[in-house]
């Protein structure tokens, strides 16, 4: 092998590790399912991938070069790594959880993509910009995001010693905002007043519906 293209290959490999490990990392500190070395295999699979496609290789017998067509093996990674962001989505209550990171992973096989064949302005910068997005962008949708509706909600609930933790679990399965407004114990019993966040599209039967399947609470009531 030529020490050209080991060369290249060798800076090729350290760039997509280290980009797929800026963005992995972000992941990792979130404490979201792909993380760290996720991320750095899915950018270094992909580099690989368009390194063997994107270089011209001589055949030692008949001495012909073979080319592939680079557009091809590039939306065959795009491809595979469909597969991998599909296991990365699942359910939780009624909210679907998992598309950040689905969505991340195929962004990194495309920054993989570019490393691979040799852009590396691009790919840095494009790395860049993932991060701001998953980092910066965060904090821009949580203040962009106002509930469509918001009302309190009074539960009256025995065991006190372990009910508010069993309610407010609930709540966050089912992908609600809450603040408590009031808490009153009497006896066996507690008295919850939630100030509840219900995001655009929300039914609120299905919290309530849940919510009556739990033994601990004996009555509730929306204000």
């Amino acid at each position: 092998m030529e020490i050209g293209i080991l060369i290249d290959a060798t800076l090729k490999i350290l760039t997509s590790i280290i980009l797929g490990g800026l963005i992995g990392f972000e992941r990792e500190i979130k404490h979201h399912p792909a993380g760290f070395r996720t991320y750095i295999l899915v950018c270094l699979g992909s580099t690989l991938l368009m390194f063997v496609s994107y270089y011209p290789w001589h055949s030692e017998i008949s001495g012909v070069t073979a080319v592939l067509d680079v557009s091809r093996v590039a939306a065959a990674v795009v491809t595979g790594i469909g597969f991998l962001g599909a296991g990365a989505i699942f359910r939780e209550g009624v909210t679907i959880k998992g598309l950040t990171t689905a969505a991340g992973l195929w962004v990194t096989a495309g920054v993989g993509i570019l490393v691979g064949i040799g852009l590396f302005e691009i790919a840095i910068i494009s790395t860049g910009a993932i991060l701001i997005t998953l980092s910066a962008f965060s904090q821009l949708e949580e203040w962009l995001s106002i509930p469509e509706e918001r009302r309190l909600l009074q539960l009256r609930m025995n065991d006190p010693a372990g009910a508010r933790q069993v309610i407010e679990d609930l709540f966050r399965r089912c992908g609600v905002g809450f603040e408590m407004e009031g808490f009153l114990h009497e006896g066996d019993e507690i008295t919850l007043t939630y100030r509840m966040d219900l995001p655009r599209g929300f039914q609120r039967e299905t919290l309530t519906r849940r919510m009556i399947e739990e033994e601990k609470i004996l009555e509730m009531r929306w204000k």
